[in-house]
């Protein structure tokens, strides 16, 4: 004690740590003499009240760190604290309990306090008896039902924290299963912040399972993995499965976390064949197009590391690949770069390793795929990031029959970054070995062998460049080589030409061109029809022979196509004209029968569209002088191949021609409508990925084009249309949705009598094309304003709101827009005001108030909600109140439309509503009376199929037994709460309090307590039906959604409905420290 008074003397930092110690040391032992005194409970728990805020640390901070100071006070008393419990008073356990609940409950809401704070209880409950530790596990059951979220989140830190330092001797109460219900229950919590917290403590435990096996043994007691019913075990995948469709990303972001564990967990166990299936690696997939970047981050992370544990599972592999490419082309450029090393490390390193893992992944690589590999491989390549060992063992490889396929697929990419560390004999005599191999399977292969070639040209000789030349010339003047080969024909034999300066070979592309000019203009030429053409020479050849062969003339002009781009200036003169002849559907009457027949064929046009497309590039006078021709083909043609060519023809000039094709763009968007499948795919894609470039605008009704394929029939079409507009488009133009919305709506319904919307001028082919105006389109049009609505912020949803009430429903009443012409856009206006889509996320549901950015976003959903109140009081229900009395003078038929959406307002802003009509007392009774009677005829219209039923027994659900009719159903007259009852003590009809009431000599069972008679508001009741004991039962149906059920035996009490246990609240009591 003297040396306690010594160190209070001297006021400095340095001995303010010994005087800490110091003064703690002497409480200890002023507790210790008088634990066998009355006072000492009530001294303790004065004691422990005063050192609350030293363990808190919630006195003297503002920041969201911790002073050091503070924790060296914090660190005295928690060891005061622990040197109690240790004494083992009985007497103590009391205040000791209160000490840890006022903990739990007044912990500062920060992130680093919180941390602390369960440090804190963790050390002090370890240090409890087993036999008290149900207690405290009571009362954190309690708090995790708190109505504070704070007093959640921290209950659920804190059962994690208990649970991974939980000792196999506790007891059953103290056991896991409590600690795991807390965090399962908030899994469901109403907070996003919450239940996002619960997933990632289920997280921490599961992987802190993979390296503690009775922890792994107390959570198999716990979770069942296999999707059995258990009563005593919660299916943690359908957990995960429904969390992973939740609103907010940080919940599917901790449930991927929790689900990339339990599939670790679940497989390496070996407890069920459920694991790593396409239906659970289907959820990492569709992660991977997550509208939130962290979620497509965590969904390749997932991907990474299942891959590091089962590797060879050829359906993960499969998952991996189609699930990971595609993220290359990522508008995030962060993603982009994980996609890169992922495929980096899973794939190139690991072959460069010669592991089996990475030629599985090889083998399940899709076509679809290949091109965003390409991509990738360009990526590493210019970063000069492919390793020598990679291509050593790419070429070890080659000729291996197992790994041949995807080895070349790789060898094609790395050779034109990597040509130096390659063997180009090897390459040559492997190109030598399959070259006359006809099969469809080798086919891929020569022709990544030819590209390998084409990379490798510098470095071959000139005698074998001289040998390859020639051979590739003479397999192209047979002309039997597929298109895709006759293209690596061509662009190996231009490479070869450009790196040997002493070649033979510089005439290739002109002998060819003649061969092709010679062979056409047969076709095409009267002169010409009687010249023969040798298979083996390639020479003309009899036109009886051509027409038996049409393949041949497409290899011709593909072949020809080819070279024009590779040699533009080696094409004859007269070559063009005759492709030009080629493309008409009508020739001169001179030819003959069989030449007709030939070029009259869908494909032979198709592909000279294609070939005088490529000529086209190359001479822009050419181009447009075809343009106009192309146009009018692709409006006229009756076959799909040949308007799906053009379709590609005219994209791929509108890069090069913008201006050019720029007038034909409407041609092109009518082809969103075309009859085949394929050709409005294609044009989907190609005017997207313009429209992406910026070489095409919205112009004119193209928009509205493209809008109309949101409801294609094709429901492939549908999703990618749906794709280029959320995630292509309007990550370039963010207000498209908004700004376009309104005009969507006049130019869907074809309404022109507005002077500034739908002012388009379109031809009415166009127009009836296009048409998704009237009744049977309705859903159409409903689908797609639903999209519109889902993509835009709450402020554009206000501003859509106010705009539809003004130019609309103001426009009408104030005469400027006329009745007639307009109920469908009417309707659609209606049907939009009382879509859930276009009400405020803040009106219907709690926002999160966890974080920074959640609180000023529930500030500015606060504000936004008080000014669309305003706007519905000053603006909307005054335009809504004059138009009901104009349809009804006009007998409208869209009254039905205006009372659903007033009766949908009164839902949402009821009080508001009364408030405003309460100075025209009169007004508000005509509508209370309008609403109602509008209820009640719909409640009748409801009653219609019923009475028909009544009426034909075939239609009744049970026409056995006879049943009484709704007409002899006595119904009580009830108070309806609109008008007084008569008698003057404004008691029920005293019809109601008679127990029973005789219905066709049966009696209807009545509850006689007061609070079960009073039944307002009955507005339908059923028929009987017979129970499955035989006995007749009736039922009422109340306003409220409420019913009871009548029958012949006494009454059974109505269930109360389940509270929801994400949402039940309770007051947790915590006890005091005096």
């Amino acid at each position: 004690m003297r040396e306690l008074n010594r160190l209070a003397k001297k006021k400095s930092e340095e001995n303010a740590p010994k005087l800490t110690k110091l003064a703690f040391d002497n409480l200890t032992t002023i507790l210790s003499s008088k634990a066998e005194d009355a006072d000492s409970v009530s001294n303790l728990s004065s004691i422990l009240k005063h050192l609350l805020p030293s363990i808190l640390m919630s006195e003297g901070t503002s920041g969201a760190t911790v002073p050091k100071h503070l924790l060296l006070v914090r660190q005295y008393a928690l060891h005061f604290v622990k040197t109690l419990v240790a004494q083992e008073d009985q007497s103590f356990w009391d205040p000791i309990h209160a000490f840890l609940q006022h903990i739990c409950t007044d912990v500062p809401e920060k992130a680093e306090f919180r941390t602390y704070g369960c440090r804190a209880v963790e050390e002090v409950y370890n240090c409890l008896p087993s036999s008290e530790h149900p207690r405290f596990v009571k009362f954190l059951e309690r708090s995790s039902r708190n109505a504070k979220s704070a007093i959640r989140l921290f209950s659920i830190e804190l059962s994690c924290l208990l649970l991974c330092s939980m000792e196999e001797s506790q007891s059953v109460e103290a056991g896991p299963k409590p600690f795991m219900h807390i965090l399962v229950c908030r899994a469901s919590d109403k907070v996003a912040t919450v239940r996002a917290k619960a997933l990632a403590s289920i997280a921490v435990i599961f992987q802190e399972a993979l390296n503690n096996a009775p922890l792994a043994q107390r959570i198999k007691s716990t979770f069942t993995m296999q999707g059995a019913s258990d009563k005593d075990k919660t299916d943690i995948l359908s957990l995960l499965r429904r969390r992973m469709t939740d609103d907010k990303c940080n919940v599917r972001r901790s449930a991927l976390q929790v689900l990339e564990i339990v599939e670790i967990i679940g497989h390496e166990a070996k407890s069920s064949t459920m694991f790593l299936s396409k239906k659970d690696l289907s959820i990492f997939k569709e992660a991977c197009y997550d509208s939130a970047v962290s979620i497509r981050k965590q969904a390749i992370a997932s991907l990474m590391e299942l891959m590091n544990h089962f590797s060879s599972s050829s359906v993960l592999c499969a998952v991996f690949l189609d699930a990971l490419l595609p993220m290359i082309m990522d508008v995030e450029s962060s993603v982009q770069d994980k996609c890169v090393d992922a495929i980096q490390e899973f794939l190139l390193n690991r072959i460069a390793k010669n592991e089996d893992s990475a030629w599985l992944l090889l083998q399940n690589l899709d076509s679809n795929n290949l091109l965003y590999l390409q991509k990738i491989c360009a990526l590493l390549g210019k970063q000069k990031r492919f390793s020598k060992g990679l291509v050593h063992s790419l070429q070890n490889e080659m000729e291996s029959p197992k790994h041949q396929y995807g080895c070349w697929l790789l060898l094609a990419e790395v050779a034109s970054f990597s040509a130096s560390a390659m063997d180009h004999k090897a390459v040559l005599k492997f190109w030598n070995s399959i070259k006359d191999s006809s099969a469809d399977s080798m086919s891929v292969i020569q022709q990544k062998v030819l590209k390998v070639l084409e990379c490798l040209a510098p470095r071959v000789s000139s005698s074998a460049a001289e040998r390859l030349a020639q051979d590739l010339l003479n397999r192209l003047k047979t002309f039997k080589a597929p298109p895709a080969l006759v293209q690596s024909f061509v662009q190996t034999l231009a490479q070869l030409e450009k790196c040997q300066e002493s070649s033979e070979v510089g005439s290739w592309s002109a002998e060819l061109l003649s061969l092709c000019d010679e062979a056409l203009a047969a076709i095409v030429l009267p002169m010409a029809s009687t010249v023969d053409l040798d298979a083996t020479t390639g020479r003309p050849m009899d036109m009886d022979a051509i027409a038996a062969d049409p393949d041949r003339i497409i290899r011709y002009l593909f072949t020809m196509g080819e070279i024009s781009q590779t040699c533009p200036k080696s094409v004859p003169k007269r070559l063009v004209t005759v492709v030009q002849a080629l493309i008409s559907p009508v020739l001169s009457q001179d030819l003959k029968s069989a030449q007709q027949s030939v070029i009259g064929m869908p494909g032979v046009r198709a592909h000279a569209f294609l070939a005088l497309g490529k000529l086209c590039l190359e001479d822009e006078p050419l181009a447009k002088k075809c343009i106009p021709a192309f146009a009018r083909e692709l409006e006229t043609s009756d076959y799909p191949v040949v308007r799906n060519n053009i379709i590609i023809v005219m994209c791929d000039l509108c890069i090069k021609y913008t201006g050019v094709v720029d007038k034909y763009l409407p041609t092109l968007a009518v082809c969103l409508r075309d009859s085949n499948d394929v050709v409005r795919r294609q044009t989907l894609i190609l005017l997207s990925r313009l429209l992406q470039e910026s070489f095409v605008k919205w112009k004119g009704t193209m928009f509205y084009r493209f809008v109309v394929a949101l409801v294609d029939p094709c429901k492939e079409i549908r999703e990618f249309c749906k794709y280029c507009f959320t995630h292509l488009l309007a990550t370039k133009n963010p207000l498209m949705f908004y700004t376009y919305f309104m005009e969507t709506v006049f130019h869907l319904n074809d309404y022109k009598q507005h002077s500034v919307y739908n002012q388009f001028p379109q031809t009415e082919k166009d127009r009836s094309t296009f048409y998704l105006g009237g009744a049977n389109n309705r859903d159409h049009r409903m689908s797609i304003y639903r999209i519109f609505l889902t993509n835009m912020t709450e402020e554009q949803k206000f501003q859509t709101t106010a705009k539809i009430c003004q130019e609309v429903l103001g426009g009408i009443v104030d005469g400027h827009l006329p009745l007639s012409g307009i109920n469908e856009l009417l309707h659609d206006c209606f049907q939009i005001l009382q879509s859930k889509e276009i009400k405020l996320k803040s009106s219907k549901k709690a926002v999160d108030d966890e974080d920074e950015e959640a609180a000023v976003a529930a500030a500015k959903e606060k504000i936004l909600t008080k000014i669309v109140k305003k706007n519905v009081l000053e603006n909307i229900v005054p335009i809504i109140i004059e138009m009901k009395h104009l349809l009804e003078k006009n007998h409208s038929p869209l009254i039905k439309d205006l009372m659903e959406y007033l009766i949908d307002m009164m839902k949402d802003y009821k009080d508001e509503i009364e408030d405003i009509l309460v100075a025209d007392k009169q007004l508000a009774t005509e509508l209370q009376y309008d609403l109602k009677q509008w209820a009640l005829k719909k409640k009748q219209q409801l009653m219609s199929p019923m009475k028909n039923a009544k009426r034909n027994p075939l239609l009744s659900p049970v026409s056995a037994s006879p049943r009484p009719e709704i007409a002899n159903f006595s119904v009580p007259k009830i108070r309806t709460g609109l008008t007084p009852l008569p008698n003057p003590d404004n008691r029920r009809n005293s019809n109601l309090l008679s127990p029973f009431r005789q219905v066709n000599g049966s009696r209807l069972s009545l509850s006689t307590s007061p609070k079960s008679a009073q039944l307002d508001h009955v507005v339908v009741a059923s028929p009987a039906t017979l129970t499955p004991n035989g006995r007749r039962q009736w039922r009422v149906e109340l306003q409220d959604s409420k019913a009871l059920s009548f029958d012949d035996d006494p009454p059974v009490k109505e269930k109360p409905a389940k509270k929801s246990r994400t949402t039940k609240s309770k007051k947790v009591s915590v006890a005091k420290l005096r």
